[in-house]
């Protein structure tokens, strides 16, 4: 397993599901308030939040508001490779996607060195 600076990249990958997680609960607490029905969960994302606040010893408003920019910033990475994905499918075998002086460059190369 990869680690880096004593970290293994499971770790970082748990640590990042449980940020992405905390988001979706600090999201929710963003519009608590709008929200219709029992209270009782409500008051459970609530006390999560500060728990989880608590636990890395900062304050819930400050906790769940670099949450949400964190999850947000993930949100607009995962959007922006989607949509390169998206155009590169659709461009795919066009002359957008191939640079056919580029392309006859690299078979030439290809060709010398196997020569």
């Amino acid at each position: 397993m990869n680690e880096l600076y004593g970290i293994t990249a499971g770790a970082v990958q748990s640590d990042r599901e449980a940020s992405l997680n905390a988001l979706v609960d600090a999201q929710s607490l963003l519009v608590v308030g709008q929200l219709r029905g029992p209270t009782d969960s409500r008051d459970e994302l609530y006390e999560e939040l500060r728990a989880a606040a608590a636990a890395a010893k900062r304050p819930a408003t400050k906790f769940a508001q670099d949450l949400m920019r964190a999850g947000l910033d993930e949100w607009r990475r995962e959007r922006r490779q989607r949509e390169i994905a998206a155009y590169a499918r659709q461009v795919a075998g066009t002359s957008e996607d191939l640079d056919p002086e580029l392309e006859r460059a690299g078979m030439s190369a290809i060709r010398g060195n196997e020569r």
